[in-house]
């Protein structure tokens, strides 16, 4: 099977799906309110492709890179409020299996810490492995994309946010198949650098969605992973 970086600059039409919430989706986007005013909980319609999220610029990265003559096409599948086993159950097939993607980038953990009564380590490591799993056996590469730091209680009674990010840490660097996106160090080393305070305001919109310079650390995240 070609590497990543070889289906991005081999590959003349490469598809690629983002599986995720809220993060994923792209609140917090620039415009994301303006573009989608009448937003609902668990919103499946998509932002448009002009709202500069993650995947919308990874986008126009790539067809810089991969020139106009060769198709590139980000899907963006992230459904807000959802834990994993809720997108496994409910979203992988028709969001993600069936687009049939040659890269798949993961991003969870937010939602299921938020449920963890609901979602033990356990199931959310079950779940994480089932898709990646399942992703392999279509043939596509796998990203896994750890979400930002939570502000405010990190404990949401059973776990700290971390043990969930601690636990896709985990699943990611233990299959040599799968490329590890750490952006959650990169946003604690963008909060540690300089004013705390000042830095959680410009990068965050609320205690779980960060702001546009958040979209940009993602990207960061994504196109090193990627070896791009």
């Amino acid at each position: 099977m070609l590497s990543i970086k070889e289906k991005i600059f081999q590959l003349e039409n490469l598809k690629i799906v983002f599986s995720g919430d809220s993060q994923t989706w792209g609140q917090g986007a620039r415009g994301w309110k303006e573009a989608m005013p009448d937003v609902r909980q668990g919103e499946l319609r998509r932002l448009p492709k002009s709202v500069p999220t993650c995947a919308s610029m990874l986008e126009r990265h790539l067809t810089e890179l991969r020139g106009a003559d060769k198709e590139t096409i980000v899907v963006n599948s992230g459904v807000g409020s959802t834990a994993v086993n809720n997108y496994y159950d409910n979203y992988f097939k028709s969001m993600v299996l069936d687009e049939k993607p040659d890269i798949v980038i993961m991003m969870h953990g937010i939602n299921d810490w938020l449920s963890d009564r609901d979602v033990s380590l356990e199931l959310f490591r079950k779940n994480l492995i089932l898709m990646k799993e399942e992703l392999k056996n279509i043939g596509a590469s796998v990203v896994m994309m750890s979400q930002s730091p939570v502000m405010g209680n990190p404990f949401s009674g059973d776990h700290f946010y971390d043990d969930y990010i601690n636990e896709f840490r985990k699943v990611s660097l233990s299959d040599p198949f799968i490329r590890f996106a750490d952006a959650n160090i990169l946003f604690k080393k963008f909060l540690s650098d300089g004013d705390y305070d000042q830095n959680v305001k410009w990068l965050y919109e609320d205690n779980f969605h960060c702001t546009q310079l958040g979209q940009y650390i993602y990207l960061k995240a994504c196109t090193e992973a990627m070896g791009i």
